[in-house]
């Protein structure tokens, strides 16, 4: 969908106001209003599609200083999206202008910034003509030839930026699909590479960030059978899920190890249609089960090592990637930015920041 944004207070009637002196209508409302002489091509600002947020998520940027709330007025509104205005407006507001962005973050986040920002443009805007196509380029890969399901273990695909660039979180990751929403258009699932800096008490295990949604509920996973960790609930695919109190009673009677569990807190929960995701054969559970069993509680000491733990995992579940890329190369600067940032929050940031340098929270712009 293109709406367009003017200033002109002689349309305001067709028009929704957004500030006093902005103004959107849609495409069609505009080309009447030209094709009547009221208006020119050059007083509008066409946009195609919009970003949404939730409330609490916007809030939560808000406070962290990924986005700044300024006063401003629909005319440098406007003229904002031209580079040296925008580098104007960050310098008042206190954030440096692009010029200076390496003097802020680490040698290796600005290339990941860059590079990711790169493939998402020419994934998502390009136009890959047949007739003209760059091979150096290619176009996105074919969507998988079955849908995913329940009970499906899934890793972040290596090709597809356009949907990591939004979900950065699942880059080279492991998922577990605990539930498809009715409809097919969504599922739940549960981030199974990135250990928290909690603990289970009882057993040391790591608790694991399974995403952002149900943060408080705590729940195992585990493919070992009802029989064997009683009140279990089958998830598919002979994947099951239990309560903390079960896992330990299988632990006191000898029918379960410690490693026989991946601790969880939270899921996610993201649109079907466009995700990067690849099934991972189910032979592959037992090797990739026991790689993640070999990471620990987060901590700046042992981040580069669950990195490589998580990437090995990875890999385990269906080998090297085939096709190279800045973004791929890149990976583990990535993940290291986002674990870095949203996971060792409730460390002290001194020691974060003397421990791993500065790092940007979201690679979005």
């Amino acid at each position: 969908r293109v709406f367009c944004l003017h200033r002109s207070d002689a349309l305001k009637d067709e028009s929704t106001i957004i500030m006093k002196g902005l103004y959107v209508m849609s495409l069609e409302e505009a080309q009447i209003c030209m094709k009547e002489n009221r208006a020119v091509a050059a007083d509008f600002l066409y946009i195609s599609g919009y970003e949404r947020f939730k409330t609490s998520e916007l809030n939560d940027h808000l406070k962290k200083g990924h986005w700044r709330s300024i006063t401003t007025d629909s005319y440098t509104l406007q003229k904002s999206l031209v580079p040296d205005v925008w580098t104007a407006m960050l310098t008042i507001t206190g954030s440096p202008p692009p010029e200076t962005m390496k003097q802020l973050y680490s040698t290796d986040d600005v290339p990941v910034l860059d590079a990711l920002l790169q493939e998402w443009t020419h994934t998502c805007l390009y136009y890959h003509s047949p007739a003209s196509q760059d091979q150096r380029h290619p176009p996105p890969p074919p969507p998988m030839d079955r849908p995913i399901r329940q009970g499906d273990l899934l890793r972040g695909s290596s090709l597809d930026h356009a949907f990591l660039f939004d979900h950065q979180e699942f880059h080279k990751s492991l998922v577990m699909v605990l539930e498809v929403r009715s409809g097919g258009d969504s599922a739940v699932a549960a981030l199974l590479s990135y250990p928290t800096v909690e603990m289970e008490s009882t057993t040391g295990l790591p608790i694991r960030h399974g995403g952002n949604d149900g943060e408080d509920e705590m729940y195992c996973l585990h493919f070992l059978g009802q029989s064997d960790v009683r009140s279990s609930r089958p998830i598919g695919n002979n994947f099951y899920r239990c309560s903390v109190s079960d896992m330990l009673d299988a632990l006191k009677t000898g029918k379960a190890q410690r490693e026989d569990f991946l601790v969880m807190k939270g899921y996610v929960e993201f649109p079907l249609q466009g995700a990067a995701l690849d099934i991972v054969l189910p032979d592959a559970t037992p090797s990739i089960w026991q790689t993640l069993g070999h990471q620990q509680a987060l901590n700046p000491f042992v981040l580069e090592e669950n990195i490589q733990i998580a990437r090995h995992a990875w890999k385990c579940a269906g080998g090297e990637e085939m096709v190279r890329s800045p973004v791929n190369d890149l990976g583990k600067e990535t993940s290291k930015a986002w674990l870095a940032s949203n996971l060792m929050s409730s460390m002290p940031p001194n020691r974060q920041r003397d421990e791993l340098g500065p790092w940007n929270t979201d690679l979005r712009p």
